[in-house]
């Protein structure tokens, strides 16, 4: 080997030398991995500053890139590393903005190709509608401002304004609408970055003067507008909590690398920043500010480790965390090393650290503000965003469990306060809320040996099972089982705890499981027929025995006790393993289809024995409904139906039904997204098949029907399981003077929140539908929340 080697690599030095053509093939590939190898060196570097392990790098990155921009070749990969420097690492662009304005006092082409690349740059993410790159990049070039000629960023921040006082005064033309979400993105961006103006000049400066103007131009849009945010609130009633600012407006948060290397600056070339124009409408799907309330949790204590999220300080620094989680989903490991690396990204000593007593002893610092509990309310906070996330729950889930072991002694007090809290306040938490705060609660105890302090809540163990509480704790406890096995949840529970839990692991409950059970020799034939596989004709009979004898019995419903002993039959055969329910489905799908498709009555009695049969473990019952949904054995309608006229009263606080309602949800809206996508692109298609598109034409009206009959179904039969609650207590004498007991008061307020959930869910189809569902309510309660959901529509 070594001996190849060396012949190889002496005729490569041989024909270098000698007989090189500089136009070939070979020297063009070798061209361009040298060029690659030097991008590659400079891309590490630069994604390196800032870092805290790599230390203080800006002058020695500053002259590598001297170095390589002397290489015109290398240019647009250099300007293309910055940009996605800009929109990936949103808490570093100080750090870059300096390494190129430090480069440009002795390379002026650096300073002018970089800002002329990054106005190109801006324009197009603001006409694409991407905000958030708009405004990582407009924050570079206010941070690079000692390359930029006259006013050029300030007159970037003029167009923002005159922009949204133009769209203020065609609003207030309209009269009816008070909100613009353009004119909020605008407004949002250009907010957000006033810090980063106000860091980058002197105090003494002019542009202070004109900063201000633009604030005040935009004020009496940011006056006039309003929105309703009820069906985006966490809790149940207007938050109390108070949360004004302490004074401390002014503390400067932002890290301001450039004030070494002032004396060196003044010399900086400056360039003219080519004209960025903000267009008079964009169409864009991408949202970069959501209307709605800062989740607070460290509030009322006796150290503010938090900022008020009225001061500009809070804003800047939620904004960094926001981007990092958001735009790092795709690597949680390095979301959480960057977050727990926060206050390297920030002014010198701006945070703490230790317990709020350690904190005290701590006088070398700007605040009293702790990094992880920041981290902390913005990661729930995003977790408890509503309607929905902006990344997947299971994200937030895993970034937490990352930053648990990365920094465990720095952010287990803060994590320990914060289960805490959330505990207490449960209470005024809408249900939703109380689903992924269980859901996150669960999983997180799967990854560190399901240990809690679980003797800290006994006592909640006397409250009513409607209780907030009861419900959070009785749900954990049921996910930790199907997150892992019975006997080891059991043993990490105190004693106390074992009355929410099955005497022993359970089983399904087959109803023809003893000699002596009802239909016991006729069921036993039925299973034997479907063991081996035979014809569905063979079934058929099997079943046609069980109904003759259930009329000769004198059954009220003969065909029910066919249903029940054909689907807890399919049930039983398949209970070993998810995959054998599956095959055992599909091998008795037609009859299946037949029998529990035959009527609306039949789909709810289907529903109703699948969740009997897996009464223990409601979370298998679930997800084979969810398979019966996908088989066309059910529909979506009879799932809503069970849930609000036929499901026990007791279940409205469970789990699982909240499970069913976001299938259900989750099957009308994204049908007919998928299907609507599908059509598009078949009309746009080069070859445009004519059959394909009538075919997916008609899929997508018989969607958008289903659609609109399951929205008229949770209108209409929501009043009813309201009344079947107070009904159901009435009879059992719950109502006194008029009022009713605290279950009876919980269960209706778990009713109002499952149903607020599905008109936040659907709030979007709600308002294309209003004119059809408008006639059908009747209730001021539903056309409150049927308001609501039609003026969310405008907002998101």
């Amino acid at each position: 080997m070594d001996s190849y080697d060396r012949e190889h690599t002496q005729g490569a030095r041989k024909r270098y030398r000698g007989n090189y053509d500089w136009g070939s093939e070979n020297y063009k590939r070798v061209q361009h991995a040298t060029e690659e190898l030097l991008l590659n060196r400079l891309r590490k570097h630069v994604f390196l500053l800032g870092d805290p392990v790599y230390g203080e790098n800006i002058e020695s990155v500053a002259q590598m890139l001297i170095t390589d921009f002397e290489d015109e070749t290398l240019y647009n990969g250099i300007l293309s590393t910055f940009r996605d420097y800009i929109i990936e690492l949103p808490m570093k662009i100080p750090f870059l903005a300096t390494v190129v304005s430090l480069a440009s006092t002795k390379e002026a082409s650096i300073g002018k190709c970089t800002i002329e690349y990054m106005a190109t740059a801006a324009q197009a993410f603001l006409d694409s509608g991407e905000w958030r790159n708009f405004k990582l990049v407009l924050r570079f070039l206010v941070c690079a401002t000692s390359m930029i000629d006259g006013d050029g960023v300030m007159h970037v921040l003029d167009g923002l304004t005159q922009r949204i006082s133009e769209i203020y005064a065609t609003v207030l033309d309209k009269g009816h609408c008070s909100y613009d979400s353009y004119a909020d993105e605008l407004a949002y961006i250009f907010l957000i970055t006033v810090p980063y103006v106000i860091a980058r000049f002197s105090e003494n400066s002019p542009v202070f003067t004109t900063l201000f103007s633009y604030i005040d131009r935009i004020e009496p849009y940011m006056k006039y507008r309003s929105i309703d945010i009820f069906l985006l609130q966490p809790f149940i009633e207007t938050d109390p909590s108070h949360d004004s600012g302490n004074g401390k407006h002014n503390i400067n948060v932002l890290l301001r690398p450039w004030i070494k290397f002032e004396t060196q600056l003044t010399n900086t070339p400056k360039f003219v920043l080519p004209s960025i124009i903000i267009p008079e409408k964009i169409h864009y799907t991408e949202r970069c500010y959501f209307p709605g309330p800062v989740f607070r949790i460290f509030i009322n204590q006796p150290i503010e480790t938090v900022p008020s999220s009225q001061t500009i300080g809070s804003s800047v620094i939620r904004d960094v965390i926001g981007d990092i989680i958001d735009i790092m989903e795709f690597n949680r490991k390095e979301a959480a090393r960057f977050l727990a690396d926060l206050s390297c990204y920030f002014a010198p000593n701006l945070f703490v650290s230790g317990s709020l007593n350690e904190i005290n002893n701590q006088t070398d610092t700007l605040t009293e503000w702790k990094s992880e509990d920041i981290i902390l309310e913005t990661i729930f906070g995003r977790l408890f965003r509503l309607p929905t996330p902006l990344q997947r729950p299971i994200y937030y889930h895993s970034l937490l469990i990352e930053l648990c072991k990365l920094i465990p002694k720095r952010l287990a007090p803060s994590l320990g306060y914060t289960i805490r809290y959330i505990y207490k306040e449960l209470s005024r938490f809408n249900g939703e809320i109380l689903y992924r705060f269980w859901s996150w609660f669960s999983h997180h105890l799967s990854n560190f040996n399901f240990s809690w302090k679980w003797n800290e809540w006994v006592s909640d163990l006397e409250l009513d099972s409607a209780h907030p509480k009861k419900v959070f704790i009785r749900e954990t406890i049921e996910k930790e089982i199907r997150l892992s096995y019975y006997s080891k949840i059991k043993d990490s529970l105190p004693q106390a705890y074992y009355i929410l839990l099955p005497e022993e692991p359970s089983s399904p409950y087959f109803d023809y499981d003893l000699p002596n059970s009802k239909y016991f020799a006729e069921v036993e034939t039925l299973l034997e027929t479907m063991k081996v596989n035979t014809e569905q004709s063979e079934t058929d009979v099997a079943l046609e025995i069980i109904e003759k004898t259930a009329a000769e019995n004198n059954e009220e419903d003969p065909q029910f006790e066919v249903l029940k002993a054909l689907v807890q039959c399919v049930l039983h055969l398949g209970a070993r393993s998810f995959s054998n329910a599956l095959n055992t489905i599909e091998r008795n799908l037609p009859g299946l289809r037949n029998r529990c498709s035959a009527n609306r009555k039949t789909c709810r009695q289907t529903i109703d024995i699948i969740m009997k049969f897996w009464k223990d473990q409601p979370g298998i019952g679930v997800a084979l409904i969810n398979k019966f949904l996908n088989y066309s054995i059910i529909n979506t309608i009879s799932i809503i139906e069970w849930i609000f006229l036929d499901a026990d009263i007791e279940y409205i606080n469970r789990g699982f039904i909240w499970e069913l309602m976001k299938i259900v949800l989750d099957k009308i809206n994204s049908g007919v997204i998928q299907t609507k996508r599908h059509l598009k692109n078949v009309n746009v298609s080069l070859n445009n098949d004519l059959e394909d598109s009538s075919r997916y034409e008609k899929v997508y009206k018989k969607i958008s029907s289903n659609q609109k009959d399951a929205l008229i179904t949770i209108f209409e039969t929501f009043p009813k399981l309201y009344d079947r609650i107070k009904n159901l207590h009435k009879s059992n004498g719950c109502q006194e003077n008029g009022t009713f007991d605290d279950r009876v008061s919980w269960q209706l307020q778990w009713a109002k929140e499952l149903f607020e959930e599905s008109v936040r869910k659907c709030y979007h189809e709600i308002s294309n539908l209003s004119e059809i569902l408008e006639p059908i309510i009747q209730d001021e309660y539903i056309k409150e929340m049927f308001e609501k959901a039609k003026s969310l529509d405008r907002i998101i």
